[in-house]
């Protein structure tokens, strides 16, 4: 699929700031959406949010609400395969907040990534296509799994990438943009099962965030913290999670020699439709 195709049928929305919840009317879900991490089913849906280099797009029927992620932006994708990436969920019910994390955070010492990452073998090297491309392929195989936590930030339940009916997670990307589909049920009357606890009609919060990237130990000014810190603020509520994303220097601040790249975080609210 060629983006200079896609581009002039795009919803195109553009946010400036990420300090600002944006809201997102979902659409029907027609065509019926494939969680296969394509954008296929995306065609002319897609809100374009400008810090991400991407988009976000909502759809729903009276079972599910389906959410695509995308950006083309590698140090972002570095960043949520290194750090983890969060989905939460804050749902106008009685449903307690929980997140989908995908990829599952690794507990690696941060100079074990350097140069291991997405490495690419010896002889003729590739192009920038054939790199990005190869980073995507290499990121879905590296994380075959996701997890779902509760407030607390502790792990309830663990599913194979593309492997359950009821909820689902599918990476994929088309040329040079990668993306995430979700599929997540509205309700459930399995007691075992996540849901969001709501119906056609209302209204979810959601947070997308990815960690932070820390320094390798020993490296000129080394903050202290990394990774997703907070989570829900105490009380619960329904508001946004608390905490900052650990390390010091800020966003955007020098990682030794190299700039350190701004996390992933963007906030939205979502009103789901009524078929």
């Amino acid at each position: 699929m060629n983006i200079k195709n896609i581009l002039p049928g795009l919803a195109i929305i553009v946010f400036l700031s990420a300090c600002s919840s944006a809201e997102f009317i979902s659409r029907e879900n027609k065509p019926a959406t494939k969680i296969d991490g394509l954008q296929d089913d995306w065609y002319g849906q897609l809100n374009i949010v400008k810090e991400l280099k991407g988009g976000i797009g909502v759809k729903n029927d009276e079972n599910f609400l389906y959410i695509i992620f995308t950006t083309k932006d590698q140090q972002k994708i570095m960043m949520m395969a290194r750090t983890g990436f969060e989905v939460w969920f804050y749902p106008e019910s009685d449903t307690k907040p929980f997140a989908i994390q995908y990829p599952v955070k690794e507990i690696r010492p941060p100079e074990e990534f350097i140069s291991r990452d997405f490495k690419i073998g010896g002889g003729p090297q590739p192009g920038q296509g054939q790199r990005q491309g190869i980073m995507f392929a290499d990121f879905e195989i590296k994380h075959p799994e996701f997890m779902i936590i509760n407030e607390d930030e502790l792990p309830l339940n663990l599913y194979k990438v593309d492997g359950q009916d009821f909820i689902n997670v599918k990476p994929g990307h088309d040329d040079y943009i990668f993306a995430i589909e979700y599929k997540i049920p509205l309700h459930s009357k399995e007691n075992d099962r996540i849901s969001l606890g709501v119906e056609p009609g209302d209204k979810i919060r959601v947070h997308m965030k990815s960690g932070e990237m820390e320094r390798p130990s020993g490296s000129p000014g080394m903050g202290r913290g990394s990774g997703m810190q907070g989570g829900p603020p105490a009380g619960g509520g329904g508001g946004m999670p608390g905490g900052g994303m650990g390390g010091r220097g800020g966003p955007g601040g020098k990682m030794g020699n190299r700039e350190r790249p701004d996390p992933v975080d963007f906030e939205f609210v979502i009103t789901l439709t009524k078929e």
